[in-house]
């Protein structure tokens, strides 16, 4: 009977020229042995040089993550550590994970960007996605030995979207749009409501918007959804800025710079269009925690691009925006 695993087995020290071994001494030695073979199983060490390394990669600890800026594609091996820290470094970047086999262990990519749009696409050796790290996500990939899965962990700063509608917009008073319009297109169809921007004179509407305090503070992106009688293919030409107000600040102040998205009608009338999205929108007044966005929206006629001699009509856009928490709390 061992003592191992159950316990660890203390055995008598021998004194040379004094004390008497006999077989039953050598005997217990090797059944402990035995025991501690047959706890430990065989080729523990897998593909790896020994135990202590396998043991590192199944049970990493921060000394062992692999921090690195990217400035191409990365392959990962099944030599590489289990927590990989990786910045795509303005751009977004291939992963490529080792080919299936028994000995592929999990890893942890988190993708540790500055900016939106730079993201981490793991992909198997094929290559085929496995899935998309965006700026503050960490990804989960394993393996079964012939196929490689994966999820994300965590969405702390994945992108956020907002849809706000034309009729939760106003015209302005100096240089506005059209009023709210409502357009029947065919009885007991789904109808309009938009807003008419002219083919001639730059106008605009505005609307607020609060907000979650989990919000990063930084910049925003947008896209225009958008409709017109037009028939043909012309361009129009959206803007977008927007300014902060914090509790006792005035109210009478200039909006930040206008960022413009220019999309194109597709020679069809009354289709509803879907810009592209916009690029980073600073929001002036350096807002802070439960501040009332206020954003002024507008068309541009005299952009080289906007050709579209028609009323261009609003229907609403979304707007995105990046988390700094998991809660307002």
């Amino acid at each position: 009977m061992t003592d191992y695993p159950g316990a660890i087995k203390s055995f008598d020290q021998q004194t040379d020229g004094v004390s008497d071994a006999d077989a039953t001494d050598v005997n217990e030695a090797y059944d402990e042995i035995e025991a501690i073979e047959t706890e430990l199983g065989t080729d523990v060490a897998g593909a790896h040089t020994d135990v202590k390394s396998r043991l590192n990669q199944g049970l990493p600890d921060a000394n062992d993550a692999d921090t690195a800026t990217l400035s191409a594609t990365r392959t990962l091996t099944d030599a590489d550590g289990v927590i990989l820290n990786l910045d795509p470094d303005g751009t977004s970047r291939d992963v490529e994970l080792p080919a299936e086999a028994a000995t592929n262990h999990p890893f942890l990519i988190t993708n540790t960007a500055d900016g939106d749009g730079e993201n981490l696409v793991v992909k198997s050796d094929a290559p085929a996605t496995i899935v998309t790290v965006r700026r503050g996500q960490t990804a989960y990939l394993h393996s079964d030995g012939t196929t490689w899965r994966g999820y994300i962990v965590n969405g702390t700063q994945a992108k956020q979207t907002v849809y706000i509608p034309a009729s939760f917009m106003f015209a302005q008073t100096t240089n506005g749009c059209e009023p709210l319009t409502r357009i029947e297109l065919t009885a007991d169809q789904p109808e309009l409501l938009v807003l008419a921007f002219d083919g001639g004179t730059a106008e605009f509407a505005q609307f607020e918007f609060g907000f979650p305090k989990k919000w990063n503070k930084g910049t925003i992106t947008f896209r225009v959804r958008w409709t017109s009688t037009a028939a043909d293919a012309d361009g129009v030409a959206w803007t977008l800025q927007a300014v902060g107000m914090a509790n006792s600040n005035p109210i009478d102040v200039a909006f930040g710079s206008a960022v413009t998205v220019v999309d194109n009608a597709d020679s069809a009338s009354r289709d509803q269009y879907i810009s592209a999205e916009s690029g980073a929108v600073t929001i002036a007044g350096s807002p802070g925690d439960d501040e009332q966005i206020k954003f002024r929206l507008g068309r541009d006629p005299s952009h080289g691009s906007d050709d579209m001699a028609e009323d261009a009509e609003l229907i609403g856009i979304d707007i995105f925006y990046s988390l700094e928490a998991e809660s307002d709390d």
